[in-house]
């Protein structure tokens, strides 16, 4: 084998796991300088009283040698999980600071985080706090409430990313799911269920509660799928059997990926389900397009996220409506978002059937898929929350809507206010552009502002409306000519 210069790739000695398996499904990051590599993975088998732990390695020399070999970090072993997975985990590291992230649909979710290049873990916090502490879905019904049935708890979907920013201090991605467990099969996960959840280390730990419907967690969510027409529901196809989008492990709104450039900014990448476009191959399915987004160093806010950039994932040359999955960001911003994924034809993953369970998924079996590298020019990332004061805009507006929606040439932005306030509003194109904006006196109550859009082409737009010195809201609609 030849690497990129010419020269001759090494092999190291294969990893063997603790109980004598394969070390499987690894995550590697390096140092910026230095030969220093720190890797994460899935080791098969019990180890330790922890079903398929996970276990980190680290190089000091480029991976000819292993100092710390299959090691299960204090904070991720049988004291906090019963059993965890495969690419259940991610890893940052920036020198020798290292953290790691670690979860499932039926656990706690846990960052550990290390000074030391991984030799000692002096960082344990919990950011999801599952409501049944070492839950074993063999033996025990999801029951968090004691009251003798079985519930069907609001969870993480086991699907995670993490960035150190410039001080070190780690900002954590994963979506949401709902779980239930019999007690005798195993945990269960449900498909459709929406929101991608973001928690820093600024934030409270998780605490257990026992309402099903309640996330156990600080976190909070700063994407989902987008109402692209405005009719209050998410318009899915309704295939005569299965479901109306591909079925992968999370959220409709999940697989993110993130990174830090120079200035603190926070980079984020996700796929999410698209509410309009249907698969060409199968019009029943709607296809995920992978968003790519910002949040200023200056934000106050833990969602002020810029309005997200959707990936082209129309090819010209085939005239076909792509699916874009899998996106990994580049830990360097340098002007650019640098971004590889995954696209193809066909809504869902090519893993052949097995005891049925991917068979709603026949259309993408055995397919060609393409590995694509992106870059966004971080200019293009536009409408970015302005940070103007720390005032929560909800404490002063009850109630925002847009209609008619679609529209053609005219509209009404009505805001409800539960007070006396100026309000901004404007109305911005689909890159950020402000076309039209006016200040008016609110009242408290009902106020209805009409705008003339009759000079605007088709297509999508928002909508944002500012209170005094809180941040915007920003909502969508979409104008038909």
């Amino acid at each position: 084998m030849t690497g990129l210069h010419g020269g001759a790739w090494t092999n190291s000695a294969p990893m063997s796991s603790p109980s004598g398996a394969a070390v499987t499904w690894p995550r590697m990051v390096g140092t910026t300088t230095g030969d220093t590599l720190y890797c994460v993975a899935a080791a098969n088998g019990t180890v330790s009283g922890i079903s398929i732990p996970v276990v980190f390695n680290r190089s000091t020399d480029g991976g000819a040698t292993w100092d710390i070999v299959n090691q299960i970090p204090s904070g991720l072993d049988a004291t906090k999980f019963v059993g965890l997975g495969g690419d259940s985990y991610a890893i940052a590291a920036h020198g020798p600071v290292v953290a790691i992230v670690a979860g499932d649909i039926d656990s706690d979710v846990a960052l550990i985080k290390s000074t030391d290049g991984g030799v000692t873990w002096t960082t344990n916090r919990t950011i999801y706090r599952f409501p049944l502490p070492l839950y074993n879905s063999k033996t025990t019904k999801s029951d968090i409430n004691n009251d003798g049935i079985q519930d069907t708890v609001l969870t993480n979907d086991g699907i995670f990313a993490i960035a150190l920013d410039n001080s070190n201090s780690a900002h954590v991605f994963f979506g949401r799911t709902y779980m239930t467990g019999d007690g005798s099969t195993g945990s269960f996960l449900f498909y459709g269920v929406d929101g991608l959840c973001y928690w820093n280390e600024s934030m409270a730990d998780g605490v257990a509660n026992t309402d099903p419907d309640v996330l156990s967690s600080n976190a909070i969510v700063v994407a989902s799928v987008t109402d692209l027409n405005g009719n209050n529901k998410i318009d899915v196809g309704q295939p005569s059997s299965g479901v109306g989008y591909g079925k992968y492990r999370g959220s409709l709104t999940s697989y993110a990926s993130c990174a830090f450039d120079a200035q603190n900014n926070l980079y984020l990448s996700y796929s999410s389900l698209n509410d309009t476009l249907k698969s060409y191959i199968n019009p029943d399915k709607n296809v995920r397009h992978v968003y790519v987004t910002k949040r200023l160093a200056s934000a106050i806010n833990p969602d002020d996220f810029c309005t997200p950039v959707e990936l082209d994932l129309y090819d010209p040359n085939q005239g076909n409506i792509l699916e874009g999955m899998y996106a990994s960001m580049a830990k360097r911003v340098d002007g650019n978002v640098h971004l590889v994924y995954m696209r193809d034809f066909a809504p869902g993953h090519g893993v052949p059937p097995s005891s049925g369970t991917n068979d709603d998924q026949s259309d993408n079996h055995q397919q060609a898929s393409e590995i694509v590298y992106a870059k966004i020019p971080v200019s293009d990332l536009t409408n970015c929350p302005i940070p103007t004061g720390i005032k929560d805009v909800a404490s002063s507006v009850a109630h925002l809507n847009f209609y008619p929606n679609p529209t053609s040439s005219n509209g009404t932005i009505e805001v409800v206010l539960n007070e006396n306030a100026k309000m901004d509003i404007a109305v911005l194109n689909s890159v950020g552009q402000t076309v039209y904006s006016t200040s008016v006196s609110g009242n408290a109550g009902s106020n209805k502002v009409d705008v003339n859009l009759s000079n605007l082409s088709s297509g999508l737009y928002f909508y944002q409306v500012r209170i005094a010195n809180s941040k915007a809201i920003t909502k969508k609609f979409a104008v038909e000519k």
